[in-house]
C-alpha cells in the first residue's frame, strides 16, 4: 500500500470514524467548503458531477439543482448492440480508473477519496444507506463515457449478422433479467468479454481433449462463471456481481440448443463458479470500515476451479432427462447409510397376538425399558440414502 501522507491521513480517519456515524456533518472536513449551489441532484442525491454526459441524460428528468419535477427527458441515445465486445472492452479500460471500483490493483485510500469528492455532503452512515443509487450512478456515467469513446473514435460498426451483434444480444437480456438500468451495459460486455476469454483459453490447458460435456467443459464453466463475478466491478458489494453472473449463466443457456442433461449440467457448475468467488473474495476493511471486495487473483480462481473439476462426478442414465433431473435434484454421489433402531416383538398378552406396530425406541432408550421386559426389544437396522450435490458433474 502506497505510503498515506499525514493530511490525508486525517481526512481518511474523519471518513470512517464510527462515532460520527448520526452526525449529519460531511465525511471529511474538507480543506475548501462546499458550495451547495454547484452540486447537482442525481435522484435526490446531491452529487458533485464531473462526467461530460448531462444529469438530465443519466436519469430522463430534470433533476438538477434539487429540481425533481420529471420532464420525460429520456434520451436512450447510447446503444451498443452494433458494437463487437472487444470494442466495447476497449473503450472501457479507457475509463475505469475514473471511477471508484474496487479492482485487484485499487488503494482503498484512492477509491474512498474519490466517492467522497464525488457525493461531499453525505456521512458515512449515508453513503451506505445510498449505495445502490451511488452505484447506478457510475454505472450510467460509465455506459456514456464508453459510447462516446466509441462514437469518437470513429469505430467502424458491425453488421448485424456478426456473431459479436448475437452475443451482445445475449448480454442485453441477461442485463435486463439481472436488474434493467441499475447496473451498465458497457460492464456487462467487458466482464463478459473477460472472463469467457480467460476461460475458453485455460480450460484446454487444464483439461486437454474434447470439450463438449466433459471435465474440460465443466472447468470452463466453473471458472467462467468466478470470473463474471471478479470483473462486474461495484464499489463495495459482492451482491450484485453474484446477480449479474447468475442472469449471464441462465441467459447463456437459454440462447443456446444443448440438451436437457448438459443445460443442467452447466447451470449446476456455473453455481459452483459463484460459489468459489464468494468464498474467495472476503470483505476488505480500511480503518475498520469495510471498503470493499477483495478481488481474488485470476490464478487463484484457476486453482479452485481445477481442484472442483478433480473431484468432479461422472452422472450417468438411461436417458437425457434421467440425467437431468439426477443433476437438478442433487441425486448423485449418494451412499447408503444405516440407522439402528428397536422394536418390540413380544406377545400382547390380552389379545396373544405379536406387536409389530409398537413405537419405535432409540438405542439410548433401552435404559428406560424394565429389565424384566428386555428380552421383548430386538435391535434392527434401516438403510437410508445420503446425497452430496456440491460436486463438479460431467456427463462423458
Amino acid at each position: 500500500m502506497k505510503k498515506i501522507n499525514l493530511l490525508i491521513l486525517v481526512t481518511l480517519f474523519s471518513f470512517l470514524s464510527c462515532t460520527n456515524e448520526d452526525n449529519p456533518e460531511t465525511l471529511s472536513n474538507q480543506e475548501e467548503s462546499i458550495d451547495v449551489q454547484d452540486l447537482q441532484y442525481y435522484k435526490g442525491i446531491p452529487v458533485a458531477h464531473r462526467f461530460d454526459v448531462s444529469v438530465e441524460e443519466l436519469t430522463g428528468a430534470n433533476l438538477s439543482k434539487g429540481n425533481t419535477r420529471s420532464k420525460n427527458l429520456t434520451v436512450n441515445r447510447v446503444n451498443f448492440d452494433n458494437y463487437s465486445l472487444e470494442q466495447i472492452v476497449a473503450a472501457v479500460e479507457m475509463e475505469l480508473d475514473k471511477f471508484p471500483y474496487i479492482r485487484e490493483e485499487s488503494l482503498p485510500e484512492e477509491k474512498i477519496q474519490l466517492l467522497q469528492r464525488d457525493f461531499p455532503t453525505l456521512s458515512q452512515k449515508e453513503i451506505q444507506e445510498k449505495m445502490p443509487i451511488i452505484e447506478e450512478y457510475y454505472h450510467q456515467n460509465l455506459d456514456y463515457l464508453a459510447y462516446d469513446n466509441l462514437k469518437k473514435n470513429k469505430v467502424s460498426i458491425l453488421s448485424r449478422t456478426n456473431d459479436s451483434y448475437t452475443e451482445i444480444s445475449c448480454i442485453k437480456k441477461a442485463f435486463k433479467n439481472y436488474g434493467g438500468s441499475f447496473g451498465s451495459y458497457a460492464l456487462s460486455a467487458y466482464a463478459f468479454y473477460k472472463a469467457s476469454t480467460t476461460a475458453r483459453d485455460a480450460a484446454p490447458i487444464a483439461f486437454p481433449g474434447v470439450s463438449t460435456d466433459t471435465k474440460q467443459d465443466a472447468y470452463r464453466h466453473i471458472l467462467w462463471s468466478s470470473l463474471l463475478c471478479r470483473y462486474y466491478y461495484t464499489i463495495s458489494s459482492k451482491a450484485p456481481k453474484l446477480r449479474f453472473a447468475k442472469a449471464i449463466g441462465d441467459v447463456n443457456e437459454e440462447c443456446g440448443n444443448n440438451n436437457a442433461d448438459a443445460r443442467e449440467m452447466d447451470y449446476h457448475n456455473n453455481a459452483i463458479g459463484r460459489k468459489i468467488y464468494d468464498q474467495n473474495a472476503p470483505y476488505k476493511k480500511f480503518f475498520g470500515f469495510t471498503v470493499g471486495v477483495r478481488t481474488p487473483s485470476v490464478s487463484n480462481l484457476k486453482s479452485k476451479a481445477k481442484t472442483e473439476v478433480d473431484n468432479a462426478i461422472l452422472i450417468q442414465g438411461n436417458s437425457i432427462n434421467e440425467k437431468a433431473q439426477t443433476i437438478k435434484a442433487g441425486q448423485f454421489n449418494c451412499t447408503t447409510r444405516y440407522i439402528r433402531k428397536t422394536r418390540f416383538i413380544c406377545e400382547d398378552t390380552s389379545t396373544g397376538e405379536l406387536i409389530t406396530d409398537a413405537p419405535s425406541f432409540g438405542v439410548d432408550q433401552i435404559d428406560q425399558i424394565d429389565y424384566n421386559q428386555e428380552e421383548c426389544w430386538e435391535v434392527y437396522y434401516e438403510t437410508y440414502k445420503t446425497c452430496n450435490g456440491d460436486k463438479a458433474v460431467y456427463l462423458r
